[in-house]
């Protein structure tokens, strides 16, 4: 009696697992190929995202400086990877001024955020003279307390304590009034890594990560004047450069070779024309 029956013999079983084994291979390449290039790619957008969401915070801030400003220049400290400056936080128009007390209305008006008594201060236009502008100045002074229910006649103000020195009949009512706070933006070192940091100097704040992770070296300023020189001059600062380098939270290695694993790292360079400022 025939026997029909077919199977596999051993060698054939031996050469479908090379085979199997060589073709599960590949596909664990791919894929870890392709887990690569997908956490390159995540990690550079990641990086893209935060260098420009610092730039774009420093911008913010910087723009509103200007220079020889009222009461003073707005740039208080200026270092290679360190700024110390006025930073507006609100502009308003004084319609009620007393030694005590200014008060501003509350519309028209802006307020980047709420007035903080001991944080804040104004800068108050004084006219002096009406007939000449050459001797048009702005004073600086405290801002003690806060109270946002007062009013001017029948329209709402905000009511500023403040001790004024300059004598009152200097200065006109409806006269200009901006409210400010000194910031610093530095580097900063926190958990093993460096940081765009930030800090209220009135406050009396420690410096914070803002945006991040940086390069070693991943905040520098130079400070430019009319004609574009480098100067370290604060009344002649008419632009600011400022360069943020970042890096990836996590090292990859790039799809497609065979470089180390390490950070990715990217930047941006751009300048600051300080307010009321020709350019250069």
């Amino acid at each position: 009696m025939r026997n029909d029956r077919s199977g596999f013999t051993l060698i054939e079983l031996l050469i479908t697992l090379v085979i199997v084994a060589f073709v599960a291979m590949g596909i664990s390449r791919i894929f870890v190929t392709q887990q690569r290039l997908t956490l390159a790619q995540v990690e550079q957008a990641n990086l893209q995202a935060n260098v420009r969401l610092g730039g774009t915070a420093i911008l913010g801030e910087l723009m509103q400086m200007g220079p020889g400003s009222p009461g003073g220049n707005d740039l208080a400290s200026m270092g290679a990877n360190s700024l110390t400056y006025r930073a507006l936080r609100g502009e308003g128009i004084a319609c009620q001024v007393a030694a005590n007390e200014v008060r501003i209305l509350q519309t028209p008006g802006y307020l980047s955020r709420p007035i903080v008594a001991n944080r804040d201060s104004m800068l108050l236009f004084v006219e002096n003279s009406p007939s000449v502008t050459s001797d048009d100045s702005w004073t600086a002074i405290p801002i003690t307390a806060v109270n946002t229910a007062s009013t001017c006649g029948a329209a709402p103000a905000t009511a500023l304590t403040t001790t004024l020195v300059t004598p009152l009949g200097n200065i006109v009512l409806n006269a200009p009034a901006h409210i400010f706070e000194v910031m610093q933006i530095a580097q900063v070192s926190s958990g093993g890594q460096n940081w765009l940091g930030a800090r209220s100097v009135s406050a009396g704040q420690v410096l914070q990560p803002v945006v991040g992770p940086l390069a070693a070296t991943g905040l520098s300023f130079a400070y430019y004047d009319s004609l574009g020189n480098v100067t370290g001059t604060a009344a002649n600062v008419r632009q600011i450069q400022v360069t943020l380098r970042g890096v990836s939270e996590e090292a990859v290695r790039q799809a497609g070779t065979s470089s180390a694993v390490q950070p990715l790292q990217d930047s941006v360079v751009f300048r600051v024309a300080v307010r009321n400022s020709p350019l250069p």
